[in-house]
Order: structure tokens, then C-alpha cells, then sequence
């Protein structure tokens, strides 16, 4: 299986999507697309062990895994802009700041 790490943009971030950000997202919408419309490359075991525990299998393509927050969204308005990609995973407060580590 796939992993995609949304790791573009974080929490700071406000306005709407510009320039290269607005172009890789769009991509990525592009690719997600075609792979969850593709058949399956892969037996449908691992899709079934890939399922979470409540029994809904999650769709075809990667897993999305949004560091902080998915790119595109507005942690302060809540809005979410059209390229942003629907995270399946969000990672936050997972790197101890420098001054933490060294005590």
C-alpha cells in the first residue's frame, strides 16, 4: 500500500492556496483520482488487512497522512479549500523542540 505525507503547509498558514503549493495539491487530486478509480493493484487481502477496526474498508488508493494539519486547510476559519487532500491521518506534536531534547 501507499503512504502520501501532506507536509506542505502548516497551522500558520491563512489565505488561499498560490503558486507551486496550488499546483502540487492539484496533482495530487489528479493522481488520487485515477488511482481510486484504477482496479486494484493488489490482492484483496491486503486491502481487507488494511481496513480499520470498525470494519469500513477505507477506499481504494494511498493512505494520506497530514503533518499538523492537511495543506489548504485554515486551522483558524475551519475552511478548507477544493485542492485540499482528505487526510486519513493526522501527525502533530511529534518532533521535541531541540531545547526540550538537550534538557
Amino acid at each position: 500500500s501507499e503512504v502520501w505525507v501532506d507536509a506542505l503547509l502548516g497551522i500558520g498558514v491563512s489565505g488561499p492556496l498560490r503558486g507551486a503549493v496550488r499546483q502540487v495539491l492539484a496533482c495530487a487530486q489528479e493522481a488520487l483520482q485515477a488511482r481510486r478509480t484504477a482496479p486494484p493493484a493488489e490482492p484483496p487481502i491486503l486491502r481487507q488487512l488494511d481496513a480499520p477496526p470498525d470494519g469500513e474498508a477505507h477506499p481504494p488508493g494511498p493512505l494520506i497522512v497530514a503533518v499538523d494539519l492537511p495543506s489548504g486547510l485554515n486551522a483558524d476559519s475551519g475552511k478548507i479549500d477544493p485542492l485540499a487532500l482528505r487526510a486519513d491521518l493526522t501527525a502533530h506534536d511529534v518532533v521535541v523542540p531541540l531545547a526540550d531534547a538537550l534538557g
